[in-house]
C-alpha cells in the first residue's frame, strides 16, 4: 500500500454540523490524486502534489524544477532563478545584475547607469553628477560656488572652498585679518571676531608676541604655577610643597613627631608613626597601661583592656564586679551593671532578686526590695498586696497589715468608709 485514508472530522459555522471528510495520508514518494496515492517524485529538495490531476512540484529555496525534478539553480538574493531550455536562466531584480554566476548588486541610483565590467561595478553618471563610490551624486562643484578665484574641491556629498590671498569662508567671501601674518616671532594668528589673537610660542608675549615672558620656560616644579612678579616670576607652590621654584617636598623638614618616619604623598606627607603614638604628626601618644591595648579612632584614643580591668580616664584600671556582671568607670567611680536577679554590693554582683513585680538592690549588707504598686515586700520577694485605694498594705512578716487613711478602717482586707461599716 503507497497510503492511508482517515477521515477528518469539520464543523460546519453554517450548518451548525460536523462533516466526515475524506483524505489521503500518503507515503514518501506519493501525492493524492483523485483520492488515490499515486506515484509524485520531484526530488529530495523538493513537495510533490497533483492539482486538478497535474503533477506539481513545489522546488525548495536555490532549487528550480528541471525534467520533473527539483535541481539545484541559485541567481543569489538578488534574482529568481528558473530552467528554460534546459539552461539556467536568471532574473535580476532591480538593483542588481547577472555577473555570469549569480545576481550581484549594482546599484547607481537613479541618476546613473550601472554595468559589471568582470564583475566590477561600473556607473556611467549623468551631468551634474558624480560617482561618490557608491552612487551617482549630485556634484557640490559643479555650480562653482568658491567665490574670489577659490578653488572647489569634494567633500563628500559637499563642497569645500580653497582660498586665495586674505579671503576666507564657506564660499571664500570673507577678509583674513591673519592674511598678513601680523603675529611675530612664530606666533600663531587666529580671528577674534574682526580681528585677530596671536597665540605666542616659547618665551613670547604681547598682542603680537613681541615681549618676552619670564614663565614660559615653566620654573616651578612639582606642578607649582608661575606668576609674573614685576621683571621676573613668583610660584604658587601646590599642597606643601615650598622653595623658591617648589623644590622643597613636605618632608624637607620633617614634620613628624616622636620618632615618626615621613613619606611624601603626591603634594602632602604622611607619617609612619613607632607604636603607641598617632595623630597626624605623630603628636599624640597611646598608652593604655599593662592591662591592656591602645587603638586611635576617628581621632580618638580608645582603651581595650584585658578582662577585670576597665577604661579610666585613658587608663585600664582593675575593676571587676564578679562574674554575674560588667564593671565600667563613670567619673573617676567604679560601676557595676548586673545581670537579672543579682544587684551591686560593695562592688560586687550578688544574688538579689525580688521577684518580676520588684527591684532588688542593697542598703548596707542587706538587700531591700522596691515593688510594683499593688506588691510589697514579704520575706524579701514582692507579693501581692493591696488595701484598696483608700490605704497602704505592707507585711509584718507573713501578715498583710493594711493602714487606712482617716475615716476608713480594716474591712476583710480592704480599706472601707467607716459611716460604711456602721
Amino acid at each position: 500500500m503507497n497510503g492511508k485514508c482517515i477521515f477528518v472530522e469539520t464543523f460546519s459555522e453554517q450548518t451548525k454540523s460536523i462533516h466526515h471528510q475524506k483524505e489521503c495520508v500518503c507515503n514518501t514518494g506519493y501525492a493524492d490524486k483523485y483520492g488515490t496515492c499515486t506515484e509524485c517524485i520531484c526530488g529530495v529538495n523538493s513537495k510533490c502534489e497533483f492539482e486538478y490531476g497535474k503533477k506539481n512540484c513545489y522546488c525548495a529555496e536555490g532549487y528550480a524544477e528541471l525534467h520533473g525534478v527539483c535541481t539545484e539553480c541559485n541567481c543569489g538574493e538578488g534574482g529568481y532563478c528558473e530552467f528554460q531550455n534546459g539552461q539556467k536562466n536568471c532574473t535580476c531584480y532591480d538593483g542588481y545584475k547577472f555577473d555570469g554566476h549569480v545576481c550581484t548588486e549594482c546599484d547607481c541610483g537613479e541618476n546613473g547607469l550601472c554595468k559589471l565590467v568582470d564583475g566590477v561595478k561600473t556607473c556611467s553618471c549623468e551631468d551634474g553628477f558624480k560617482f561618490d563610490g557608491y552612487l551617482c551624486s549630485e556634484d557640490p562643484c559643479s555650480s562653482n560656488p568658491c567665490k574670489n578665484y577659490g578653488t572647489c574641491e569634494e567633500d563628500g556629498t559637499r563642497f569645500k572652498c580653497m582660498c586665495e590671498g586674505p579671503w576666507k569662508g564657506k564660499t571664500c567671501e570673507e577678509s583674513d585679518p591673519c592674511s598678513s601674518n601680523p603675529c611675530k616671532n612664530d606666533g600663531t594668528c587666529e580671528e577674534d571676531g574682526t580681528g585677530f589673537k596671536c597665540t605666542c610660542e616659547g618665551p613670547w608675549k604681547g598682542e603680537t608676541c613681541e615681549e618676552s615672558d619670564p614663565c614660559s620656560s615653566n620654573p616651578c616644579k612639582n606642578d607649582g604655577t608661575c606668576e609674573e612678579d614685576g621683571t621676573g616670576f613668583k610660584c604658587i607652590c601646590k599642597g606643601l610643597w615650598k622653595g623658591v621654584i617648589c623644590e622643597e617636598n613636605p618632608c624637607t623638614y620633617n614634620p613628624c613627631q616622636n620618632g615618626g618616619t615621613c613619606a611624601v604623598d603626591g603634594n602632602f606627607y604622611k607619617c609612619d608613626c613607632l607604636e603607641n603614638f598617632y595623630g597626624d604628626k605623630c603628636e599624640i601618644e597611646c598608652d593604655c597601661g599593662s592591662k591592656g591595648t591602645c587603638n586611635f579612632e576617628n581621632n580618638e584614643k580608645k582603651c581595650t583592656c584585658d578582662y577585670g580591668f576597665a577604661d579610666n580616664g585613658g587608663n585600664c584600671e582593675e575593676c571587676d564586679c564578679g562574674p554575674k556582671g560588667t564593671c565600667n568607670f563613670e567619673n573617676n567611680e567604679k560601676k557595676c551593671i548586673c545581670e537579672d536577679g543579682f544587684a551591686n554590693n560593695a562592688g560586687n554582683c550578688e544574688v538579689c532578686d525580688c521577684g518580676e513585680n520588684g527591684r532588688c538592690s542593697f542598703a548596707g549588707t542587706k538587700n531591700s526590695c522596691k515593688c510594683s504598686e499593688e506588691y510589697s515586700d514579704r520575706n524579701g520577694r514582692c507579693e501581692n498586696c493591696h488595701c484598696g485605694v483608700h490605704g497602704s498594705c505592707a507585711f509584718d512578716y507573713k501578715e498583710k497589715i493594711c493602714s487606712c487613711n482617716k475615716g476608713y478602717s480594716e474591712k476583710n482586707g480592704k480599706c472601707e468608709s467607716e459611716r460604711r461599716i456602721n
